[in-house]
């Protein structure tokens, strides 16, 4: 995920800032840091991959079909490229601030609801392809939706929060079937097991912890990372 904080982007433009015993000319000065021109074969490639958005991308996931990329950014825009020319297809419009949560519905392109989204205004959207528009929403949550999975029967959806919770919906329903507290801060991932039985989730409070869905209970407790956990697969 790219970051705002201190990016080499963030110092464009601030040219009375110098580092200690830099000349005041000079060729060099108008030269980046940890930047290579490469051949007219690269800027070529970097032209042709040049897929994202005004500003960074939170997520990033190939369809089932794996003909088009779909990309979540912080504008809150969602959009859809293209494989291999990486030309924008559409733009999924809803959110209204950082998008960081995406997933497919497992026979995404024969449902009516192909995949969710999940952002920092709290919300939860569900998307088919050919609508600009949400076709439902998911709420409940108190702070930024971070992760969303689908379960592998396509009929619910689990999602991950920084209000510390993850829950478990009903897609078709568009209710919230769960709201699963146990994690000490803002909980960042969640994946469900292949059949569908164990979800895991993780957080900033760098526990990882594995439930039994068909009784409710945390079965297990993953501890060894010294700090927060960002991902689980």
């Amino acid at each position: 995920m790219a970051m705002e904080r201190g990016s080499l982007a963030g110092l464009a433009g601030k040219e009375d800032v110098r580092m200690e015993g830099e000349s005041d000319g000079g060729d060099d000065d108008d030269e980046e840091e940890f930047y290579t021109e490469g051949s007219e074969e690269l800027r070529q490639s970097r032209r042709r991959i040049a897929v994202g958005d005004a500003r960074p991308l939170g997520r990033a996931l190939f369809t089932p079909d794996a003909k088009s990329i779909l990309t979540g950014a912080w504008s809150g825009s969602i959009k859809l490229w293209s494989v291999p020319d990486f030309q924008p297809q559409r733009t999924f419009r809803g959110h209204t601030d950082r998008v960081s949560g995406l997933s497919f519905h497992p026979q995404a392109g024969s449902v009516s609801v192909d995949f969710a989204s999940g952002g920092a205004d709290n919300n939860i959207f569900l998307w088919s392809l050919e609508n600009e528009t949400p076709v439902g929403r998911l709420l409940g949550h108190q702070g930024r939706v971070v992760h969303v999975d689908h379960h592998p029967s396509g009929d619910y959806l689990g999602s991950a929060s920084y209000d510390g919770s993850w829950r478990l919906w009903d897609i078709a329903a568009q209710k919230e079937l769960l709201l699963q507290e146990g994690h000490s801060r803002e909980v960042f991932a969640l994946r469900f097991q292949k059949d569908g039985a164990l979800v895991a989730t993780a957080g900033l409070d760098g526990i990882g912890r594995v439930w039994d869905l068909r009784s409710g209970r945390s079965i297990m407790e993953l501890t060894g990372h010294a700090k927060e956990i960002f991902g689980l697969d």
